[in-house]
């Protein structure tokens, strides 16, 4: 999911992005994104944190959230200018930095 947000330069990842920042700015900038992110993030939180064991429940939801997210993308441009606004360029760095403790999804 965070590489469908970088490529399509709805998030310009930065090392050590929590899973919150990435959703906050996701939604900031493409709103439709807002409640597959949130609903994915809840999950990844559980079993990240909570260290709950993943089940095929969440593989399942997860995937169904990745695919609502995938199909909105494909849908609506970020922005016209294809650049993330406040990031100059719209680059996305693929591997975050897990420098938080808080990978992203």
């Amino acid at each position: 999911m965070l590489h469908d947000l970088a490529d399509r330069n709805v998030v310009r990842v930065r090392p050590g992005m929590t899973v919150t920042e990435v959703v906050t700015a996701a939604t900031a900038n493409h709103p439709a994104a807002g409640p597959p992110l949130a609903a994915a993030a809840t999950i990844f939180s559980e079993v990240w944190y909570a260290q709950r064991p993943a089940t095929a429940d969440h593989d399942h939801r997860m995937r169904d959230h990745a695919s609502r997210l995938r199909h909105l993308l494909a849908d609506e441009p970020a922005e016209a200018d294809g650049h993330t606004a406040g990031s100059p360029g719209g680059t996305r760095s693929d591997r975050p930095s897990a420098a938080s403790g808080e990978p992203a999804p």
